[in-house]
């Protein structure tokens, strides 16, 4: 029986990526939570539109230490000791952080914890909801060729798919986890998105 979870990664402040987080440090022995340590404007902070997210962030992270979690912060440049056999590097965010001129909220999608992992031969890109800035700044300070990947979680589920990205990390896989229908009015199905850009450059695109 499973009782204790090394590391859980908190790619960023938006409660569909941590809101499982409580249950987990309840019902497990988790030795780590990990995250950038953005705060930015997390109490004012709402997402689609009515659902509170970042807002209760700061009250989960004094819930990691009461259950005896470590909190570790990450940024760009670190490497973490999770395995002999892995190799797993943090992409982003930039130790300053990543500002947006207008929307603190897009602000938050872009300073994601993005995560290198390679095993032998496949290389895994785990990318949060970074969107245009944060796609543009590892293109600038990555570099295309450390960019390519064997499996690529695609950024924020596919509403944000951009072509020069595509292009740069070339990946044998594209996943992405989204909604099967969202609101008329919203832009283009991201699981189509996902699949027109990401099957234009070659990949397996697969789509929750």
């Amino acid at each position: 029986k499973l009782t204790e979870i090394e590391g859980i990664v908190h790619t960023h402040p938006h409660r569909d990526h941590y809101g499982g987080t409580p249950y987990l440090l309840e019902h497990f022995k988790v030795k780590r939570v990990i995250d950038s340590g953005y705060d930015r404007g997390l109490h004012k902070v709402v997402f689609l539109s009515d659902l509170p997210s970042s807002s209760d962030y700061p009250n989960l992270l004094k819930l990691v230490p009461e259950r005896g979690s470590e909190h570790q912060i990450v940024k760009a440049g670190d490497k973490l000791k999770w395995d002999d056999a892995l190799e797993v590097e943090v992409l982003a965010p930039p130790k300053e952080f990543l500002k947006h001129p207008k929307d603190v909220e897009l602000e938050i999608n872009d300073n994601s914890v993005v995560l290198r992992v390679r095993h032998g031969r496949n290389v895994f890109l785990f990318t949060g909801d970074i969107g245009e800035l944060g796609q543009d700044y590892l293109l600038k300070t990555i570099g295309a060729e450390k960019l390519k990947c064997t499996v690529l979680a695609v950024p924020h589920h596919g509403f944000d798919c951009f072509e020069r990205f595509a292009a740069s990390v070339k990946p044998a896989v594209a996943v992405a986890s989204c909604l099967k229908d969202y609101p008329k009015d919203s832009l283009r199905s991201p699981g189509q998105r996902t699949t027109d850009v990401y099957g234009a450059v070659g990949a397996q695109v697969y789509v929750t």
